[in-house]
């Protein structure tokens, strides 16, 4: 047996292992993706048969939560300049404060944060998450 690739600049050990390993290059990741063919020699007068496997590659969540606004006691305030890139969602929670995040806006880039009394003379932590195929979290201080 032996495993091949046309498409990868990594290496592979152990090639003739079906336990062997790939190194990744950083040109598979720019391509996107490597395939993988391990074909079996055969027995006596049998043909070599093979199969093919594809390794794709996708890009991080990434999170930026904006910049950290002032804000008055009791007044609310909208989160600006907040990113999300290569996420299926996102939310919004309140770490420290004892505001909080206005219903109906914790899962977008915008959310508002009511503030109240006990707010005054505090720094407010809000957190953000991206979901994806991996979780980034990102903080923002107020």
């Amino acid at each position: 047996m032996l495993w091949t690739t046309n498409s990868g600049g990594g290496t592979i050990s152990n090639a003739n292992q079906l336990d062997a390993t790939y190194t990744i290059a950083a040109s598979d990741i720019v391509q996107g993706s490597v395939t993988f063919t391990l074909t079996a020699q055969g027995n006596a007068s049998c043909s070599p048969a093979s199969d093919q496997i594809i390794l794709s590659f996708t890009n991080s969540p990434t999170a930026n939560a904006g910049s950290a606004p002032n804000i008055c006691v009791g007044s609310s305030v909208a989160v600006i300049g907040a990113t999300a890139n290569n996420a299926s969602s996102l939310l919004w929670q309140v770490e420290t404060g004892s505001g909080a995040i206005l219903p109906g806006t914790e899962t977008t880039l915008n959310p508002i944060y009511q503030s109240v009394t006990n707010d005054g003379g505090t720094t407010v932590r809000l957190s953000l998450t991206l979901l994806a195929a991996e979780t980034v979290q990102m903080q923002l201080i107020m």
